[in-house]
């Protein structure tokens, strides 16, 4: 069966296993980077409806899974939204004075999403879109809610009070990580005449949305200090980058090169931020090497 056909067949299975009260429709969203993903939307009185994609769920239907495991699977993960949805307090988002303790920052490609952010707070930073998001952390789940512009004038506040609150509590948690990391990118190396010792992953505790770490100067100068001089910066995703030290024989094109393989041959289209290669001097981040977008 097609996409669709899947779709309502996992809806109605829904509906009729689990009895819902609330309305469950198919849905298409459009995800990071342009990617459209399929999504069952269960609609509820109190303004909190999750999304249960299930583009992944398709795939795997594609390669051979039984259709009554890939039910009890969507069951699961179904029950597990309904929790969330009533877990969620929505005066800690329609309340200016609490939603700004919960606001963070994270960062995606301008280019690929700036017809979708026309619709939400955001600023231009070299090739990339900063975006204020409200960050929800439990145990074993977090929740993020992207800042739209009717969100500002409903809490009656200007986009720099937003970014200025978002930033602020960025640093304020330091949640920032850098660790070594060997050889996970060395078969793309293969091939190259340049040797790229001592990688360090920046990203945050939670390894996700963790590429926002580049804009913490702060933290980015503990990462100079580390290497004893400059570093180039290599976005492997939007969830973390890696940093390479600027010696003499590393060149930007050629790790720019790396950057592209990376994300080409393992990086999933919607978790893409850049082609590009950074540069960090000590004092502020600039592009080295400009990389470009393929019709990927």
């Amino acid at each position: 069966m097609d996409k669709e056909t899947f779709a309502d067949y996992l809806k109605n299975m829904l509906t009729h296993i689990n009895g819902y009260a609330v309305k469950i429709k198919v849905v298409t969203k459009t995800k990071n980077n342009g990617v459209q993903s399929t999504g069952l939307l269960m609609e509820n009185s109190n303004g909190c409806s999750p999304i249960l994609f299930i583009d992944r769920y398709y795939e795997d239907y594609m390669n051979g899974r039984a259709l009554e495991d890939i039910v009890n699977s969507v069951t699961s993960s179904a029950e597990l939204a309904d929790e969330v949805k009533n877990d969620i307090d929505l005066t800690l988002i329609e309340s200016w004075e609490k939603a700004k303790n919960y606001l963070d920052v994270r960062i995606l490609s301008l280019d690929k999403n700036y017809d979708m952010l026309q619709n939400y707070v955001y600023m231009e930073h070299l090739d990339f879109a900063v975006i204020p998001i409200l960050s929800f952390v439990s145990d074993d789940s977090i929740h993020t809610v992207k800042i739209s512009n009717e969100l500002v004038k409903m809490w009656n506040v200007s986009t720099t009070d937003v970014f200025s609150n978002a930033i602020y509590n960025s640093r304020a948690k330091k949640q920032y990580i850098a660790r070594y990391i060997k050889d996970s990118i060395s078969e793309y190396c293969k091939h190259s005449s340049v040797e790229i010792p001592k990688m360090i992953v920046l990203s945050n505790i939670h390894l996700m949305n963790g590429a926002a770490s580049i804009l913490d100067t702060f933290f980015m100068e503990e990462v100079y200090e580390e290497y004893g001089g400059p570093f180039y910066v290599l976005p492997s995703s939007i969830h973390e980058c890696i940093a390479i030290p600027a010696y003499d024989n590393v060149n930007p094109d050629n790790l720019r090169e790396l950057v592209k393989s990376i994300n080409d041959d393992v990086v999933s289209k919607e978790e893409i931020l850049s082609y590009s290669v950074y540069f960090f001097d000590g004092e502020e981040l600039s592009i080295a090497a400009k990389g470009e977008w393929d019709n990927v």
